[in-house]
C-alpha cells in the first residue's frame, strides 16, 4: 500500500476552510477517539493520519462511524480520502492546529504497522524540500 507522501505538507499550506476533491491516501496512525458532544447528535471519530512523512488530525464523517464500530477502520487502516475540508484553529497554548474534516473516504487496506516515518506534530518545517518536490496542486472548491 502506497501513501500520498508529501501531501500533508501541501495540505497545511492551503487556506483555512478550503474544500479539496483531489484524492489522497493516508494511514490512521492512532487510536480513534469519539469527537464532539455525543449527546447532541451522531457520534464522530478523530485520529492522527499520516502520509508517511507528516501527520495531521483527521475527523471522520458520521457515515463511517459504523466501520469504526465494526473495527474495519482502526489503527493502521489506509484510507483513500476523496473529499475533505482543511481547517486551522488555535489550540491549547494558542498554538495553531491543522486538521482535515473528511467528506468521503474508502478503505484501501490495513497494514500491520505504521508506514513511513511521519514527523511528530510541531517537528520540522511544513514545507520541506522533499515534500514539495514535483508540486501538484489539489483541486480546490471555494
Amino acid at each position: 500500500m502506497e501513501l500520498s507522501a508529501g501531501e500533508i505538507a501541501k495540505i497545511k499550506m492551503l487556506d483555512n476552510g478550503c474544500s479539496v476533491t483531489t484524492p489522497v491516501t493516508l494511514q490512521v496512525i492512532s487510536n480513534l477517539q469519539p469527537f464532539g458532544n455525543q449527546n447532541a447528535g451522531p457520534l464522530r471519530f478523530r485520529c492522527m493520519a499520516s502520509d508517511g512523512e507528516q501527520s495531521i488530525v483527521m475527523v471522520l464523517p458520521v457515515h463511517l462511524t459504523a466501520l469504526v464500530d465494526e473495527q474495519k477502520i482502526c489503527r493502521y487502516t489506509v484510507l483513500k480520502v476523496q473529499r475533505y475540508n482543511f481547517t486551522k484553529k488555535k489550540g491549547p497554548n494558542d498554538q495553531m492546529m491543522s486538521f482535515i474534516i473528511v467528506g468521503d473516504a474508502e478503505i484501501v487496506g490495513t497494514a500491520t504497522d505504521k508506514l513511513g516515518s511521519p514527523e511528530k506534530l510541531g517537528m520540522g518545517s511544513a514545507a520541506q524540500p522533499s515534500a514539495m518536490a514535483a508540486p501538484q496542486q489539489p483541486q480546490q472548491q471555494q
